[in-house]
Formats: C-alpha cells, structure tokens, sequence
C-alpha cells in the first residue's frame, strides 16, 4: 500500500504534476480523469485508491518514468500479482464495511453480514485452488497478462483473513441470538401481539379517518390469519 499511496501522493500533492496528469490521460482519452486521493483516516478511501491505480497502472508507470523517478515495483512481475489480490480482497472488505454502516441497524442483521463475507472467504479459498477467479476480477486481469500466475499464496491468506474474522467475533458466536432466544415466542402469543398490535393502529387510523373496518371485514381478515 505503501508504494501506492507514493505514487498517488507524487501525481496529487504537487500542483503541476497534478495538472500535467490529468493532461495526459486526456490525450490518451482514458476512462478516468484521475487518481482518487487516500486518506488514512477514512478506510473506505483506501478501496477506492487501489481500484483506480490498478485500472490506471500503466499510465501512472508512464507518468512517473517521464519524470525521471524510480518506479521499479511497476514492472515486477511478482508485486503487480499482489497488488490485483490485495485490490480484489480490499474491495470485498470495503463493501461489507458499508453494509455495516448507517442508523438503526440491529446487531445481529450487523453479525449476519460478517457471516456472510466469512462464507464467500470459504468459496473464494475453494476457487483459488481451483483457478476460478470469478470473485477476483484484477486477479482475473492480471492472469491474462502473467500466465505463470501463483495463487498458492492467496489461498494461504484468505485462510488467514477467515481465522481473523472467527477469532475477533468469538463473543458473537457465543451469544447467538438463536441461543439467547431474544425473539423465542410461541404462535399463539405472536398472535395475541398482532392483534393488540392491528386493533391499536386501526383505531388511529379510523380516528384520523384514513381508514375503518366494519365488524364482517374484520372477522374475515382475523379468519384468513388464524388459517395461515
């Protein structure tokens, strides 16, 4: 990350160089306008960054040769195979912090999304060994261009990624909802708060005259819900 964040820094931070980029991926009628700045302090920056130099590799190698600066790691073969994986792994962290994100939002609907990633961190271990590199797309570009590509290293890291994940929710696993039995109630009891429930909001709504139900429509909506 370190090598990226330099890289980024040299074209952003200096206002000439910034400039004359951004000159040259529009004379090269590039996809982008330019690179995204990291900020240490925002994590969902650091997705955002990887995916665009990743997408911009080649014009910031170019870039950055002109004016005469060591970019070395550009051209390894090696370091340019991490970096697809580290891009790839980093987006799929980055879109579950963002369902984790925003208000109102109950722990265990929280837990499931932790869940979840942990098992897609189970199929993507399964597919790297397998070659299939459906859920890595950079990864899947890279091969194209290095076909001696080494995927043993990755496999050994989303395994390392997965035992993170189970050590740090530990307490969750523990306390399950399921095993806590928060919601555990009986048919019988669901019942009784929907009715006190239904019999509450359609007298607010009768006395607000947005809605009433006469005796025969109610029995009849009461009957459909005793059947289901």
């Amino acid at each position: 990350m370190g090598n990226v964040v330099q890289c980024v820094n040299y074209n952003r931070a200096r206002g000439l160089n910034h400039q004359q980029f951004k000159a040259f991926l529009d004379e090269l009628d590039s996809g982008y306008s330019d690179v995204v700045y990291f900020s240490a302090v925002r994590w969902l920056s650091r997705a955002a960054t990887l995916k665009r130099f990743w997408n911009l590799r080649q014009e910031i190698k170019f870039f950055i040769e002109s004016k005469h600066r060591n970019v070395a790691f550009l051209s390894n073969e090696n370091w340019l195979n991490d970096l697809a994986f580290f891009t790839d792994i980093i987006q799929h962290l980055s879109d579950l912090n963002l369902k984790l994100q925003g208000k109102s939002q109950l722990v265990n609907k929280m837990f499931e999304h932790i869940c979840a990633l942990e098992k897609k961190l189970e199929l993507f271990q399964v597919q790297l060994s397998r070659a299939t590199l459906t859920h890595f797309t950079c990864l899947a570009t890279r091969k194209l261009e290095f076909s001696d590509l080494d995927r043993t290293n990755y496999g050994i890291s989303v395994q390392k990624l997965r035992d993170e994940f189970t050590n740090r929710f530990t307490d969750f696993r523990e306390y399950r909802l399921d095993n806590l039995r928060v919601f555990s109630v009986s048919q019988l009891q669901a019942w009784e708060c929907f009715q006190v429930f239904r019999n509450g909001v359609c007298f607010l709504l009768h006395r607000t005259r947005f809605f009433s139900v006469n005796n025969k429509q109610y029995n009849t909506i009461s009957d459909k819900m005793k059947s289901n």
